[in-house]
């Protein structure tokens, strides 16, 4: 694929991808503003739909935006590249797809009690799975740091990080005190901003690329992985 062609599609991806994870955590959010009765109406509704639309945009794009990973992964000479964007791919939809199977335990015949508990299961999975994605395309923009030179994308996955990590903890917090906690749902929308900016910081590297990547060997993509931890930082720098 020409340089000019993975950048349309990492930045048509990207923005594909911005607009699915908008919709979809801007309905969950309105979601939580509700009274337990008042959200099981709502998600049997008109929502519901718009949650499964954002799902299939969120698809597309890291379909698209994958198809510009696997071309740099190929011109740099890195596989470890591509497979971190993979396993990003397959955790966050895996999460995003549990969170819409939530609302639809209480239909099984639970008690309140047993559908509180098993909310608290499924969120702590989400969050879990949310994390390590977060982890996975960190790992993989921090290579394609190494092979691009543009250091915005090791930006962009530090802040994915701290989103996923930030959203998880408080809402952990909330669901351990009080499953409508307003406070906590404020900080948890707090944290999605800092993914939606972790995006557009994605969209304007892809805009950056140049037209000519680094080649290293093997080994060293090996090295770099290995030592790159969650937060972005590489012990061989």
């Amino acid at each position: 694929m020409e340089s000019r062609n993975i950048k349309n599609f990492g930045v048509i991806g990207t923005v594909l991808f911005l607009i699915g994870f908008v919709l979809y955590f801007y309905f969950d959010s309105l979601i939580l503003f509700q009274t337990l009765e008042e959200s099981l109406f709502i998600y049997e509704g008109v929502l519901a739909i718009y949650s499964f639309f954002s799902i299939i945009l969120i698809v597309i794009g890291v379909i698209i935006l994958g198809k510009a990973i696997k071309s740099i992964s190929k011109k740099m000479n890195n596989t470890h590249m591509f497979s971190d964007y993979t396993m990003f791919v397959i955790l966050f939809i895996l999460a995003t797809s549990l969170r819409l199977i939530a609302p639809y335990f209480p239909m099984m015949d639970f008690s309140y009690e047993a559908y509180y508990f098993v909310i608290i299961i499924l969120n702590i999975i989400m969050w879990v799975l949310l994390f390590v994605s977060a982890s996975s395309i960190n790992g993989c923009f921090e290579l394609l740091t190494r092979g691009s030179r543009v250091s915005i994308f090791k930006n962009s996955g530090y802040l994915w990080v701290l989103g996923t990590g930030l959203y998880a903890l408080f809402g952990f917090v909330q669901l351990l005190f009080s499953l409508f906690l307003q406070g906590f749902i404020y900080l948890q929308i707090f944290a999605l901003l800092i993914l939606v900016i972790a995006i557009i910081v994605q969209i304007i590297g892809f805009y950056l690329l140049p037209d000519k990547f680094e080649i290293y060997t093997k080994s060293y993509y090996k090295m770099v992985r290995q030592n790159i931890n969650i937060f972005g930082k590489n012990e061989t720098d």
